[in-house]
């Protein structure tokens, strides 16, 4: 192998150890703190911290049972027909929120203190 050759190799391969450290650095980081966003009706009624939740415990919205745990939440009893709320289990990331359509319940996580929501600009 040319000399080159080798130099490249050995710069790809510090690439990618970085690349790798960087994506397990991301991954593990816990500093932020996440916040459990409960809306009915379209109307923000309870802000959780889950960082600070120690112990878990259920929030009641209407018929719907919220169940809050550290570092996640998840919908533990709802009288909707199809139960999809329930059977979508534990989220703890803000990639997709809980909706129980027919009882107008929506539970999202955020990063951030201030509730901003993307699509209506609030």
């Amino acid at each position: 192998m040319k000399k080159s050759g080798k130099i490249m190799a050995v710069c790809f391969s510090l690439a990618a150890i970085a690349a790798a450290a960087g994506i397990i650095y991301l991954s593990t980081n816990e500093s932020e703190k996440k916040y459990a966003c409960i809306y009915e009706d379209g109307n923000l009624i309870h802000k959780i911290n889950l960082s600070d939740v120690e112990k878990p415990y259920t929030v009641t919205v209407g018929s719907n049972v919220i169940l809050v745990e550290k570092g996640q939440v998840s919908m533990s009893d709802a009288d909707c027909p199809d139960g999809l709320c329930i059977k979508q289990g534990a989220i703890t990331g803000d990639a997709r929120p809980i909706v129980c359509l027919p009882n107008n319940v929506v539970v999202k996580l955020t990063n951030d203190e201030k509730d901003i929501d993307a699509i209506a600009g609030n």
